[in-house]
């Protein structure tokens, strides 16, 4: 990528103001940015943490994202240049590149067929994997994978407490994750930014424990 991309502080204002309120103003624990993209969110609320985990599976963006984060003096962030999964291995994402962030599931590995999709095969972790210790904050925005993510990360949602931002794209992801979420002990708290026609439906879900 030639252009230099800077992160886009005006996206979400209102959600992440929202998520200020929630979290207080004590600092401490770890927040984990999944999607993190050009580093909004990392950035923000890097102040409020000991530890950021910027989840990042695009090469361009991860590299702009770590550009960001020195332009901004940021040097608690740990940028993870990886899709967050349900598994480790390899995903194949951007099939087509009309979506950055759709992902062709359940084709772990080498094999996957790679024949007529424009996308690319990045590696995929399981967050319970490459996050150490409980998080205070969890965000994810990964197009409509997000159950995909929280699978991978069973132990984290065990063993934390605090907020889960989750962005879902469709009743079925809405309804999957909160299914998830709920027999892992968190509550739906507050759903932000609805929007939604005959066929579609978009939200941010915000679960607390």
């Amino acid at each position: 990528m030639s252009s230099r991309l800077y992160p886009p502080f005006e996206h979400e204002y209102e959600l992440r103001k929202v998520i200020r309120g929630m979290l207080g103003g004590g600092r401490g624990g770890v927040f984990v940015d999944v999607g993190a993209n050009l580093g909004v969110w990392s950035i923000e609320f890097a102040p409020f943490f000991d530890r950021v985990y910027a989840v990042e599976p695009w090469p361009e963006y991860a590299e702009q994202l770590r550009l960001n984060l020195k332009d901004y003096g940021v040097g608690n962030v740990e940028v993870v240049e990886a899709c967050a999964w349900d598994f480790n291995g390899q995903v194949l994402i951007g099939i087509g590149r009309e979506d950055d962030n759709k992902v062709l599931p359940n084709q772990p590995g080498l094999g996957v067929p790679t024949v007529g999709f424009n996308g690319l095969m990045v590696k995929a972790v399981r967050l319970d994997d490459c996050v150490g210790g409980p998080f205070r904050l969890l965000k994810i925005d990964v197009e409509g994978n997000g159950l995909h993510v929280l699978r991978g990360a069973e132990r984290l949602l065990g063993e934390s407490r605090g907020i889960v931002v989750l962005e879902v794209h469709n009743h079925g992801e809405s309804h999957g994750t909160w299914q998830y979420l709920s027999d892992l002990g968190w509550r739906l708290d507050r759903t932000i930014e609805i929007s939604q026609g005959p066929n579609w439906y978009h939200a941010h879900k915000v679960y607390v424990k």
